[in-house]
């Protein structure tokens, strides 16, 4: 895995109500995500950045990554 994943505790920011967002205004940020399995890219430099209550879909055919990119999030493929 190579890249940055930075996130906020989302449970602060929701006993905050959101009100005060973090200082650079994102709760979740990748910045040039990658991901190979045996010389096979799965994930190719993601960049995406999400503000709260910002609402964002990935999209894609069958097999594009969108659950290894979910995966990668949250630490299942860590």
């Amino acid at each position: 895995i190579q890249g940055k994943v930075r996130k906020t505790c989302i449970m602060d920011a929701l006993q905050q109500n959101l009100e005060k967002p973090p200082p650079d205004g994102f709760i979740l940020e990748l910045e040039d995500l990658s991901w190979s399995v045996g010389g096979l890219k799965i994930i190719n430099q993601v960049n995406l950045r999400f503000k709260p209550r910002e609402l964002r879909c990935i999209i894609g055919p069958n097999g594009a990554g969108k659950t290894s990119l979910f995966n990668l999030i949250t630490g299942k493929n860590a």
